[in-house]
This record gives structure tokens, C-alpha cells and sequence, in this order.
């Protein structure tokens, strides 16, 4: 049996991918309990206001009218929870799993983290997108630097309970001379969950151009909506990013803060409970 990953460790770009994966299947049950406990109802929703903005879109094109309605909005703002959650409950997780000592957390632990840290990351989100799409706007490197930079802020807002303001200075502080490491394990992991979406998508491709063969209907009525049925079902594939993203930032503070030899130095000598009173200890 493949040992539980250890998260503190430093770690280079293929092992951040290589051990993002190992833990996403190490932890597949409980992660995905816990996301759909939590997430679900956001994710129904989401999709329900999804689909009927598309067809009020369709028809206010069809009249030449505004596609701005109520469900357009609303279908924006959900897709913003979406991420919020499907970010929290993942980091929570991560977070939970390192306090219990490599052990999954139940759903009732998961969910006191997501209400405390709730507003502060959906906050932080909102200002990240905003910085990085003015970054984009500008120039487009700009913006790949800073949605890449600012996205450690998640991560340590959360694993060390701290603000926006002080997550800012932070995540520029760890990142320091890594920031290829970080943007070259996050692509790497974009690739992976982009592959596993279309190895996913298939079949109903398959389906969808042989009933428009078979039918005679255009491919595009009948391809668009059951592609945003099947978009919002695997939703939970997006768990993978942020997993790596939680690794980045273990490493990153593990490199420069040296966290887990600090705390073994803390611990050097100290009696543990738990042990066998009659091992010697051994220096």
C-alpha cells in the first residue's frame, strides 16, 4: 500500500503534479463526500439558473432584445460561488487532513471551516480576479503573473488564519525566485484535468453526432445543453488545481520558513505520550 503524502515537504514541478494526483486518489471517498455535502447545492443551483439564462439568451437573440437579464446575472454570481466553494471545501480539507495527522476530516469538521473562512475567501476571489483581469487588460503577462501570485493568498488565508492584507505580502515573500515552479505545476495540472474533462466528454460526443446524423437536427441545438449538464457534473474534477495549489504553498513555506525541521527541533527531546515507555530514545 502507497504511504499517505506527507504535505509538508519541498517539492519540485513533477512531484507537485505526481503527489496532487496521488492524493486526489489517496482521498477520492471522503474528498468527494465531502464536496458534494457541501458543494451541492450550490452546484444544482448553478446549473438550474445556467440553463435558463441559455434559453432566455436564445430567445432575447431571436428578438434582438437585451441578454442581460436577472438570469444572466444570477448565472454569473453562481458561477462565483461555484469556484468559492469547490476552493474552500478542498483547502479545508487539505488543511484538516495535515491537523489530523494524515487522516481524512469528516464532513461536520470541513463545514465549521467553510462557514468561519467563507466571506474572507469569497472576498479575496473577487479582488484577485479583478486585479488579475486589470493585469490582463493592460498587458497580458502582468495578469498571468498576478493571478498566479495572488492565487497563494487562498491557501494562506486559510492554513494560517490570517488576513487579506497580510495574505497579500505573503504570498509575494514565498514565492520569491519559484514563481516558474508554481506556474509551470499549475499549467502541468490544467492539462491533466483538461484531459480527464475530454476523456469524460466523449461518449456523449460520440452520441450527440450520431443522433444529429441519424436525426437530421443541427449538432448545435442538441450539443450545447447536455455539454453544460455534463460541464457542471464534473465540476469536481477542479479539486485538482487547488490541490496543487495547496502543495505549491506547503512548499513554498517549507523552503523558506523550514516549518516541519522547526518543529521537529521543538519536539527534540520531548517525551511522547503515545509511545512505548520502554523504547530508549536515540540521538
Amino acid at each position: 500500500m502507497q504511504p499517505k503524502i506527507e504535505l509538508i515537504k519541498i517539492r519540485d514541478l513533477d512531484e507537485i503534479v505526481r503527489d496532487s494526483i496521488t492524493f486526489l486518489r489517496q482521498n477520492f471517498k471522503p474528498l468527494l463526500k465531502v464536496y458534494f455535502t457541501i458543494c451541492g447545492v450550490f452546484l444544482v443551483t448553478g446549473l438550474i439558473v445556467s440553463i435558463v439564462n441559455y434559453y432566455e439568451m436564445r430567445l432575447h437573440m431571436e428578438e434582438g432584445t437585451s441578454v442581460f437579464t436577472a438570469f444572466y446575472f444570477l448565472s454569473m454570481l453562481f458561477g462565483l460561488l461555484n469556484i468559492t466553494a469547490t476552493t474552500m471545501t478542498t483547502l479545508c480539507f487539505v488543511t484538516l487532513y495535515r491537523e489530523k495527522g494524515n487522516e481524512a476530516p469528516t464532513v461536520e469538521e470541513v463545514w465549521s471551516y467553510f462557514k468561519f473562512y467563507f466571506m474572507r475567501i469569497l472576498g479575496a476571489i473577487i479582488v484577485i480576479s479583478i486585479l488579475g483581469m486589470l493585469g490582463t487588460v493592460f498587458c497580458l503577462l502582468p495578469g498571468i503573473y498576478l493571478f498566479t501570485v495572488l492565487g497563494l493568498i487562498l491557501p494562506i488565508i486559510i492554513m494560517e488564519n490570517t488576513t487579506f492584507g497580510y495574505a497579500i505580502s505573503r504570498c509575494f515573500q514565498i514565492i520569491k525566485n519559484n514563481w516558474w515552479r508554481v506556474f509551470g505545476s499549475m499549467i502541468v495540472v490544467s492539462i491533466v484535468l483538461l484531459a480527464a474533462y475530454t476523456v469524460l466528454a466523449i461518449p456523449l460526443g460520440v452520441l450527440v453526432e450520431v443522433y444529429a446524423l441519424v436525426s437530421g437536427v443541427s449538432i448545435t441545438t442538441i450539443y450545447t445543453l447536455p455539454m453544460m449538464v455534463i460541464s457542471g457534473c464534473f465540476q469536481f474534477l477542479y479539486i485538482l488545481p487547488v490541490i496543487a495549489l495547496a502543495l505549491n504553498y506547503y512548499s513554498l513555506t517549507e523552503q523558506s520558513d523550514g516549518t516541519s525541521l522547526l518543529s521537529r527541533i521543538e519536539r527534540f527531546g520531548v517525551k511522547d505520550t503515545d509511545a512505548d515507555h520502554t523504547t530508549t530514545e536515540e540521538y
